[in-house]
């Protein structure tokens, strides 16, 4: 009986779902040409990323300049994501990802007609392995806007060594009109392979393009201590870690940033003391906040090493985060767009990887698999302490490698535009 009810349901929710896009088609067919220049952007989570962040303001700056006046669709509140300067309007669909989105996707059939273009920002979400049910219900959008006639974007997007099954399967099915943006060639065969789609788009992350604000008060704060470091004679490194690197591990949070700790104090006992530390949040989501690592991390140092460090205490804009990226001698990272920062400023690194998400980015950039670690590396001190100081040795021959391919980089990022 129960699977009887299941498959009732699925037949009612499909054909509910054909009902919406075949009006949706239809009413934006009877409201005529669509050459206006304004699009819809849609955001691929809840603010407090700076990653999302970076890559709904590095979009819709470029939307802006291109002439496009660009309205955000967003889950939250009417006050979420203030302070992005090329965002000229917001939807806040709060109700969508409730009861199947019916009433929210209703909403959009009278909302499309006044755009000419619709743009998914994919980032890491869309092979479904942090969130099926949200994967979901932006792709069910996303062919919405697509059956209706706009331009659709899927802007690029990576797959996981893992997926799920659905989600590959919308992908699949997604219309031939839309533009399916991968952001690096791993990811490209991946989802070759999975969808046997040969339309895919090779670019690279759409925040690569993201303009960076060196006059913002936390940047300016930054790099002026940043300065001051190096007018000592000191390497300056960027760091981070982040929960997800950690996942599954016995340590708690809290001996994690004293084990970071400890790495920190021998790289710099190593160094005479002539290195300075940026211990650089990017998350500052309550559930997946690097702030209480980070904290921890600082409070475990030892004074000598704790007197060299600074740690961002208030959650700055992405743009800063760039800015100040431009600044460091070299910098590790978990967090894709902190390293996203850091090449695009063309700044040298090297990362702690996971979920297979940073091989393709390194290819773009045609960087060796030495500066890429396993974020088990974190639980014995000496490990990561001479992975940072092989990144701190290299950091000329990386910075060289990045500064001729940062162009090429850049030149995929703008495909995303269309």
């Amino acid at each position: 009986m129960g699977g009887s009810v299941n498959c009732m349901k699925k037949i009612i929710r499909t054909a509910f779902d054909t009902i919406i896009n075949g009006i949706s088609r239809l009413v934006y067919l009877l409201a005529g040409s669509k050459k206006s220049k304004r699009v819809l952007i849609v955001a691929p989570s809840w603010e407090g990323s700076l990653g999302d962040e970076a890559v709904i303001d590095a979009l819709s700056h470029a939307l802006k300049e291109n002439g496009y006046s660009v309205t955000l669709v967003h889950w939250d509140n009417q006050n979420a994501w203030n302070g992005l300067q090329a965002i000229h309007d917001k939807i806040s669909a709060t109700a969508y990802f409730k009861s199947g989105g019916w009433s929210e996707r209703i909403k959009f059939i009278f909302r499309f007609p006044r755009y000419s273009r619709f743009y998914l920002l994919g980032t890491d979400m869309l092979d479904g392995c942090y969130a099926e049910w949200l994967t979901l219900g932006l792709l069910r959008l996303t062919r919405q806007a697509a059956i209706t006639g706009l331009e659709t974007t899927l802007v690029g997007f990576s797959i996981n060594t893992w997926q799920r099954p659905s989600c590959i399967k919308m992908l699949k099915e997604m219309p031939s009109r839309a533009r399916l943006c991968v952001r690096d060639d791993v990811s490209l065969a991946r989802l070759e392979q999975l969808t046997g789609r040969n339309d895919l788009i090779l670019t690279a992350d759409i925040a690569f393009l993201l303009p960076p604000t060196p006059q913002g008060p936390f940047a300016l704060e930054a790099i002026n201590w940043i300065n001051q470091q190096k007018q000592k004679g000191h390497i300056v490194a960027g760091v981070n870690i982040n929960p997800q690197l950690f996942e599954g591990f016995e340590q708690s949070s809290s001996q994690i940033s004293k084990l970071f700790a400890d790495a920190l104090a021998k790289v710099s006992a190593e160094h005479n003391h002539q290195i300075s530390f940026f211990l650089l949040p990017h998350d500052f989501r309550p559930n997946n906040s690097d702030v209480q690592l980070l904290n921890g991390t600082l409070d475990a140092l030892p004074q000598p090493v704790r007197d060299n460090t600074y740690i961002i205490a208030q959650k700055p804009r992405a743009s800063e985060i760039k800015a100040i990226a431009g600044t460091f001698d070299i910098v590790m990272t978990g967090r894709m767009h902190v390293a996203i920062a850091t090449l695009g400023q063309g700044t040298p690194l090297g990362c702690l990887v996971y979920q297979g998400k940073f091989e393709g980015l390194f290819n773009h950039f045609q960087l060796h698999d030495q500066y890429k670690a396993d974020p088990k590396i974190i639980t014995d001190p000496q490990a990561t302490a001479a992975f940072l100081a092989r990144l701190i040795g290299d950091r000329a021959i990386i910075r060289q490698k990045v500064a001729e391919r940062l162009s090429t980089v850049k030149q995929f990022s703008r495909t995303n535009l269309g």
